[in-house]
């Protein structure tokens, strides 16, 4: 009886220091904070390559392996809603009508912002799921646009579409440090 009751201490005694790593490790992203996001298999950089119109068409994302720190174009907004779902969106005026940040609303043609739902991995790492679709956003590779795709179990370490969000004013305190 022993030997039973020290092994179910020992499953609770994991359980929460699993509950509390994972709380302490955990890093909520902050509203309205400007992010770079890089993809886990990779490590390419999401970029706004230019500016759509409203009912016409939308700017292409694509993944980049170089990132420019000082332009707009790799610069992303967490924008968090009401409904507990974010919106991502540009630094910049000449990005803001992408195939990231504006959702298709056919037949009418009124454009929506794009709502996402994230998925906390690791660390800084997410999983960025359409809304309305349900799909996973998934990198392709350097020069790549960026896709949509079934989304898989976060168990499954389906690394294209895991993104780490890099606090921008953070990495710059990092850089001027070295």
């Amino acid at each position: 009886m022993q030997c039973g009751a020290r092994e179910q201490f020992l499953k609770i005694l994991c359980i929460l220091a699993c509950i509390i790593f994972n709380v302490v490790w955990t890093r909520e992203l902050e509203d309205y904070k400007l992010y770079v996001l890089q993809n886990a298999q990779d490590k390419t950089y999401l970029k706004a390559l230019n500016n759509g119109e409203i009912c016409d068409n939308r700017g292409e994302v694509i993944t980049s392996r170089y990132l420019d720190e000082h332009s707009n174009a790799y610069r992303w907004r967490h924008r968090a809603l009401l409904n507990g779902n974010v919106h991502l969106d540009t630094d910049s005026h000449d990005f803001k009508i992408n195939e990231l940040t504006m959702q298709d609303t056919p037949p009418n043609c009124y454009s929506a912002l794009a709502e996402y739902e994230l998925a906390y991995v690791y660390e800084n790492m997410y999983r960025i799921k359409n809304f309305h679709t349900k799909k996973c956003l998934s990198g392709k590779g350097m020069g790549q646009r960026i896709s949509w795709e079934p989304c898989q179990s976060l168990w499954r370490n389906k690394q294209d579409q895991f993104w780490n969000f890099i606090d921008i004013e953070k990495q710059k305190l990092f850089d001027d440090a070295n």
